[in-house]
């Protein structure tokens, strides 16, 4: 309605999944609205690349923004002293060091060429700037896969966003399950399949 009314240009999404956006996309074709979701704004980095979401939204045309690209080392609500730091990482700084880049800028880049546009937190216009200055390098397929890798043992999200997994619509039940919790899920999702 927004967009027909001239509210708005486009839809956007925060925090959808998969299933989420894919319920969205049916009501739209059973509905014929024919006004698609543009954007899907999530928390990504190398320890959770959201790889398969990237893929999904790819496949539909939906731009992925990724908040949290560095990993959010300023948001002190968000982070314990435990959070495992992007920006000190050793095997992101050899990355960077390879370039002549900084850890941040290696991050930005990853995100760049991944086709996801990266919202990095910004206080200084030196920052700013050093955000900026990522398009005069290509991190090889070899970073690049290195980069990945990181999130695929056990995905990390920084912040406490698990204040509302008993939700049914909550979007992340997997990466705040315990071991039973992700078992009976598999298990569910199995005979799901099966029927």
């Amino acid at each position: 309605a927004a967009v027909r009314a001239g509210l708005t240009r486009s839809i956007g999404a925060s925090n959808f999944n998969q299933a989420q956006l894919a319920a969205i996309d049916y009501v739209q074709v059973s509905t014929k609205s024919g006004i698609p979701i543009a954007v899907n704004q999530v928390e990504s980095h190398p320890l959770l690349p959201q790889t398969s979401l990237l893929d999904f939204c790819r496949a539909r045309k939906i731009v992925v923004t990724a908040y949290s690209p560095l990993g959010s080392p300023d948001n002190v609500r968000a982070r314990t002293d435990s959070d495992p730091s992007l920006l000190g990482d050793a095997g992101i700084a050899a990355i960077g060091a390879s370039y002549g880049k900084s850890a941040a800028q290696v991050l930005v880049r990853f995100h760049t060429q991944r086709g996801v546009v990266a919202i990095p937190k910004s206080k200084t216009p030196a920052y700013m700037a050093a955000n900026l200055d990522t398009f005069d390098f290509v991190l090889s397929e070899a970073h690049m896969a290195e980069l990945e890798a990181m999130g695929a043992a056990k995905p990390f999200r920084y912040g406490p966003n698990g204040g509302a997994k008993g939700h049914p619509r909550f979007p992340w039940p997997e990466y705040f399950d315990s071991p039973e919790e992700a078992a009976a899920r598999a298990a569910r999702e199995a005979a799901r399949e099966a029927d």
